[in-house]
C-alpha cells in the first residue's frame, strides 16, 4: 500500500492480465487486436452487457485488454476496481478468504489507487476509494481513508456536486463519531492502593485464569472471587457482583471525553443532510447522533422536515414514535409507529416486530409462555401470532390506557438501536448486533464506561435487574462485540432476564401485585376458578399528595388459550389516605376452558398515576382424571348449617392470596374427586406439614390444627421448625368430596411458612 505509483503500475500490470483465470467460470480467450481500437465508452459499454450477464470474469478480461493498451485511463482503472471489488464481496467476511478473493482484493486496492492517481479531479472515484478502505479489516487503511474522504470533498464542492460531497463530508463526520463512540465516558482504573482488596483479589484471579496454558487446571481456585472476564468464574457464579468490581476499580475521567468528538460528528452530519436531503444514510446518522444526547426537540424537528418532503418516509416516522416514546407521549408514539408499519413492506414489519428479540436465546431455552428462540422458529405462523398477542397482553404495564406502552417501548428501542448500533460497512442491522440486542432488551443502561487498552473495551452496568455487559471494539470500526469467552454468560444473562421494562417511568410507578388461583372441577370442558388479588394499596399510595377519599379502580381480565382476553371486570373501591390499610383483597369466580389461560388483575388510581398489577397462570389441562382440586386459601372457614359441604361453595371462607395477619387463622379448602367407595362411604387420609422458610428464630412455633369433624391437634415445631399432623376421614360417597380445615398459629414468629 505503501508504494509509489510508478512502481506500483510495473508490478500490477501483469498480475492483471491473468486476473480473469481466477474466477470460477474460467478464463476467456482475449480475441486479438483488430485494426480499429474501441473507445472508452464502447470498453465499458462492453463491460457493463457482460456484467448484466453476470460474467465478472469476461469484465475483467475485457479490462485486461484495454489497459493494456491505456495504462493510465482512470475510468478503466476505476471500473477494474469496482468489479474485483464486487467479486471479493461474496467472501464470508467471518472466514478465511480463498487465496483467489485475496488476490481480487489486492487488485480491488490497487486499481482503485490508480484511479485517483491517473484522474484525481474525479471526486466519484475519491469516494468509492474511501469506500472501498472502510469496507477493510486492516486498521491503518481505515485510518488512511480519512484524506481520501477529504480529496473527494473538496473537489465535489469545487465541482458543484452536492450528491457526492454529501456522502464525503457523511463518511469524514463518521470518523469522529467512531472516535467518540469509542472515547466516551473514558475511565482509568485507580491505583492499587486505594481499591478495594476484593477488587485486586478478582483482578490477580482474573490474570491468573487467563495466563493458564491449556495443559494446567485452568479453573478459579476460590469461586468467591469474581471479575469482569467471562472466563473466570462458570456461567453466572456471581455475575451479579461485577458492577461492584468496575465501580470499585474504575474512575471516570472528568469533565466527561468525548463531547469535541461528538460535536464534530453531529456538524458534519448536519452538513451532509442539507447538501443532500434525500441522503437516507446520513439521515440515518443524524438521527442515531441525537437520540445519543437526548436531543429530542433538536430530533423531532429533523424527523418532522423529511416527512414534510417525503409523507412515506419510513425512517421518519419510526424516529418521530422514538422521540414520543421519549417524552412520555405513548398516544402519539403509537400513531407514529403504525405509520411506519403501515409503510413498511411485509418482511420489514416482520423483522421489526419480531419478538425473537426479547426471547431467551436458544441455548438457554426455557419452558413459559414465551418460547425460546429454537422452539420459536419451528412454531406455525399461526401459533406465533398467538403468542405475540399473549406476550404484549401480558408485558402492557396499564392496561386501561388506550395504548400498549410497553409494546411502544419496545419499537422505540428497536429504532434506536438500528440508528445508534448500525455499520452499513459491514452490513449490520443496530439491532442485531451486541450492543443493539441488549439495548432492546433492557434499555439504556445505568452506567456506561470506556477504556482504551489497545482494543476499545465497552462497560454497561445496570442496576435493575444487577447486570454487567462488556463490548470489546476495535479502533476506527465502529461496531462492538462481546468477546468470545464471553459469549456463554452473555447468553445466560439474556436468558434469565430476556426482558426488562425498569427504564419506563410507567413501570417505575406500577407495583407487583399478589393473585392466586384455585381450580375446582366443574363441567365437562371447564373448571371454576377462584381468583384472589391483594391490591397492595399502603405500598403504592403511601406518599401520594392528596387528602380525603382517593378512589382505585381495580380490573380482572382472562386470557383464554387463543389469547383472547375474556371476562373482563372493572370493580370501584374507595380508601381514606390517612388511613391506608395495608391492602385490599378482591375475589372473583369465573369458569375457565381447557387450555392455558392467564388472569391477569390491575388496580389503578388516576389522580398519582400510580399501578399495581399482577399475573397467575390457570391451565386447565384435563377436566377429570385429576384426584384433588388446588387448595383454596383464607380465613375462617366454616359450614353456615348442619348439612355437610357437597361443593366448594357451601363452605364460608374469605378467600386471600396467601397473607395472614399475625392474630387470624389460615383455612384450607379443597375438593377430592371420584374416590371409590366402600359400604357407602368413601375413606381417606389428610397429611399436613407445615414448615417454617426462615431460621433466624426457632422459638414460639405452635400450631393448633381444626379439622372438619375433628377434634383439634396441637402440635410444638419449635425445635425442628416443622410439624407433621395426619388424620383420617369417613364421608358420605359422593363424586365429589370437600373438606376444609383451619391452622391457629397465634402466638409464633411471624414470617414465612411453606404448608404442604
Amino acid at each position: 500500500m505503501t508504494l509509489r505509483i510508478a512502481n506500483r503500475v510495473a508490478r500490477i500490470v501483469p498480475l492483471l492480465l491473468t486476473a480473469a483465470s481466477l474466477h470460477a467460470q474460467g478464463a476467456r480467450v482475449i480475441a486479438p487486436a483488430t485494426k480499429s481500437t474501441p473507445t472508452m465508452t464502447e470498453i465499458l459499454r462492453g463491460v457493463d452487457q457482460l456484467i448484466a450477464r453476470n460474467d465478472s470474469a469476461g469484465a475483467l478480461a475485457m479490462l485486461d485488454s484495454a489497459i493494456a493498451t491505456d495504462r493510465k485511463s482512470g475510468p478503466l482503472w476505476h471500473r477494474y476496481g469496482q468489479i474485483a471489488w464486487g467479486m471479493s464481496q461474496f467472501e464470508d467476511r467471518r472466514g478465511i478468504m480463498r487465496p483467489n478473493m485475496i488476490v481480487l482484493r489486492m487488485r480491488a486496492d490497487s486499481a482503485m489507487r490508480y484511479a485517483t492517481a491517473f484522474a484525481p479531479d474525479s471526486a466519484q472515484y475519491w469516494l468509492d476509494l474511501g469506500d472501498y478502505a472502510m469496507s477493510t479489516d486492516n486498521v491503518f487503511v481505515r485510518s488512511a481513508a480519512r484524506q481520501e474522504f477529504v480529496r473527494g470533498a473538496e473537489r465535489a464542492r469545487a465541482q458543484g456536486n452536492p450528491v457526492i460531497a454529501s456522502r464525503s463530508v457523511e463518511q469524514l463526520a463518521k470518523f469522529d463519531w467512531r472516535d467518540y463512540d469509542g472515547g466516551n465516558h473514558r475511565a482509568l482504573r485507580k491505583a492499587a492502593d486505594v481499591v478495594d482488596n476484593q477488587a485486586r483479589i478478582a483482578d490477580a484471579e482474573v490474570r491468573r485464569v487467563s495466563e493458564c496454558k491449556p495443559t494446567e487446571h485452568c479453573e478459579p481456585t476460590n469461586l468467591n472471587t469474581f471479575g469482569p472476564e467471562a472466563v473466570l468464574l462458570p456461567v453466572n457464579s456471581r455475575r451479579d457482583r461485577w458492577d461492584e468490581v468496575y465501580t470499585e476499580r474504575l474512575s471516570l475521567v472528568t469533565p466527561i471525553t468525548g463531547e469535541k468528538a461528538f460535536q464534530n460528528a453531529l456538524n458534519g452530519f448536519r452538513e451532509a443532510a442539507q447538501l443532500d436531503p434525500t441522503n437516507a444514510s446520513v439521515r440515518r446518522h443524524l438521527y442515531g447522533a441525537l437520540a445519543d444526547h437526548q436531543m429530542w426537540d433538536d430530533l423531532k424537528l429533523v424527523s418532522d422536515q423529511a416527512i414534510a418532503r417525503d409523507n412515506t418516509d419510513t425512517e421518519a416516522w419510526l424516529t418521530r414514535g422514538l422521540v414520543f416514546s421519549a417524552r412520555e407521549q405513548y398516544d402519539s408514539a403509537a400513531v407514529a409507529f403504525d405509520k411506519a408499519l403501515q409503510l413498511m413492506s411485509a418482511a420489514e414489519r416482520s423483522a421489526f416486530t419480531n419478538i425473537k428479540r426479547i426471547m431467551p436465546p436458544s441455548l438457554w431455552g426455557r419452558s413459559g409462555h414465551v418460547s425460546d428462540t429454537l422452539h420459536w422458529d419451528s412454531l406455525p405462523i399461526a401459533e406465533r401470532q398467538r403468542q405475540s398477542a399473549r406476550f404484549w397482553n401480558l408485558a402492557d404495564p396499564r392496561s386501561r390506557t388506550r395504548v400498549n406502552e410497553a409494546m411502544v417501548e419496545f419499537f422505540a428501542r428497536v429504532t434506536y438501536a438500528d440508528w445508534r448500533f448500525g455499520s452499513e460497512e459491514y452490513q449490520q442491522r443496530g439491532a442485531d448486533t451486541d450492543r443493539g440486542d441488549t439495548w432492546v432488551r433492557y434499555g439504556p443502561p445505568d452506567m456506561h464506561f470506556s477504556m482504551n487498552q489497545g482494543d476499545i473495551e465497552i462497560i454497561w452496568i445496570y442496576k435493575k435487574p444487577r447486570m454487567t455487559f462488556v463490548f470489546n471494539m476495535k479502533p476506527t470500526f465502529g461496531t462492538a462485540h462481546v468477546p468470545g469467552a464471553d459469549r456463554a454468560a452473555f447468553d445466560s444473562i439474556h436468558s434469565q432476564y430476556p426482558i426488562a421494562w425498569t427504564n419506563m417511568p410507567v413501570t417505575r410507578l406500577t407495583w407487583p401485585m399478589r393473585t392466586r388461583v384455585a381450580r375446582f372441577r366443574s363441567s365437562a370442558d371447564s373448571m371454576d376458578a377462584v381468583i384472589t388479588a391483594t391490591v397492595p394499596v399502603r405500598s403504592f399510595l403511601d406518599g401520594a399528595e392528596l387528602s380525603g377519599q382517593m378512589p382505585i379502580t381495580v380490573q380482572l381480565d382472562i386470557h383464554d388459550p387463543l389469547s383472547r382476553i375474556v371476562g373482563r371486570e372493572l370493580r370501584n373501591v374507595s380508601v381514606a389516605i390517612d388511613k391506608l390499610p395495608v391492602g385490599i383483597n378482591g375475589t372473583w369466580v369465573r369458569r375457565i376452558g381447557r387450555g392455558e389461560n392467564v388472569v391477569r388483575v390491575d388496580a389503578e388510581q388516576a389522580d398519582v398515576n400510580r399501578a399495581a398489577t399482577g399475573t397467575s397462570d390457570a391451565v386447565v389441562d384435563t377436566t377429570s382424571g385429576f384426584g384433588m382440586s388446588d387448595l383454596l386459601l383464607g380465613t375462617d372457614p366454616a359450614v353456615p348449617g348442619p348439612k355437610a359441604p357437597a361443593r366448594w361453595r357451601d363452605v364460608s371462607i374469605a378467600p386471600t392470596t396467601g397473607v395472614f395477619p399475625w392474630a387470624q387463622s389460615v383455612g384450607v379448602v379443597w375438593e377430592v374427586y371420584d374416590l371409590v367407595p366402600q359400604d357407602g362411604n368413601v375413606r381417606y387420609k389428610v397429611n399436613v406439614q407445615l414448615s417454617r422458610m426462615f431460621t433466624n428464630n426457632l422459638s414460639g412455633f405452635v400450631a393448633r390444627i381444626a379439622a372438619y369433624t375433628k377434634n383439634v391437634i396441637e402440635r410444638d415445631g419449635s425445635g425442628s421448625g416443622s410439624i407433621s399432623v395426619g388424620y383420617d376421614q369417613t364421608r358420605a360417597a359422593s363424586a365429589v368430596t370437600t373438606d376444609f380445615l383451619s391452622i391457629n398459629l397465634n402466638g409464633s414468629v411471624t414470617g414465612t411458612y411453606k404448608l404442604v
